[in-house]
């Protein structure tokens, strides 16, 4: 049964995707490239409805920034509840259909993780390329692959460290489980960051094809 916290995570998501598609569709019928007569330049920017004219660039851009920012803040606790999920090691083996279950939900959760990521640093790669037309190479996408497998090699290690026993610890093992906490918290801080930035380029590109910045 899921704990109060996750299901609310989870609610809250849900929630914020629809709103997102709801203001994907929104800022798609306010642009001005609905108007036959538009000719888009660099200076001419901007909904063309009355009502909504005097809304400048820039809260097209904060509004883009936070909900990006509480799509990857949900993200982060979704993903992080999931990781620390029993493994299909540790389901009951008399239960085999349950096991097979649970084993199911576990690699189709770090599955969701890892193409999740994968698309947040494909995004921050082409952005820093400065090109929408360009896609990274084999070798970036390789790159990028490999960063992903070192980064749950990593999780797993940390996971390892902070779920072994407590009792009867020497001092390394009890530096080492302070150290995988810190650094624990600084990997969940950094998938935030990726996150929020891969949706923030999602969102203020697709701003920028309806032409409401430039």
């Amino acid at each position: 049964m899921r704990r109060p916290t996750q299901r609310l995570s989870i609610i809250s998501f849900g929630f914020l995707l629809i709103f997102s598609a709801a203001s994907a569709v929104f800022v798609h019928y306010v642009s001005p490239l609905r108007d036959a007569n538009f000719q888009p330049n660099s200076a001419n920017a901007g909904s063309l409805i009355p009502w909504l004219r005097e809304v400048h660039e820039d809260t097209w851009l904060h509004g883009a920034s936070v909900l990006a920012g509480l799509l990857a803040m949900n993200l982060v606790l979704i993903f992080r509840q999931w990781s620390q999920a029993e493994t299909p090691h540790s389901a009951s083996r008399s239960q085999n259909v349950l096991s097979k279950i649970a084993g199911f939900l576990f690699f189709a959760r770090w599955i969701a993780i890892g193409s999740t990521l994968f698309s947040a640093l494909w995004l921050v790669v082409v952005q820093h390329y400065g090109s929408r037309s360009y896609a990274p190479s084999s070798l970036e996408t390789l790159t990028i692959a490999a960063l992903l497998a070192i980064n749950f090699t990593f999780i797993f290690w940390l996971r390892s460290q902070l779920e072994s026993p407590g009792r009867q610890t020497s001092w390394y093992q009890g530096v080492s489980r302070k150290i995988a906490q810190v650094l624990l918290l600084a990997y969940w801080i950094g998938i935030g960051a990726t996150l929020f930035r891969g949706v923030q380029l999602l969102f203020i590109g697709h701003l920028l094809v309806e032409w409401l910045v430039d």
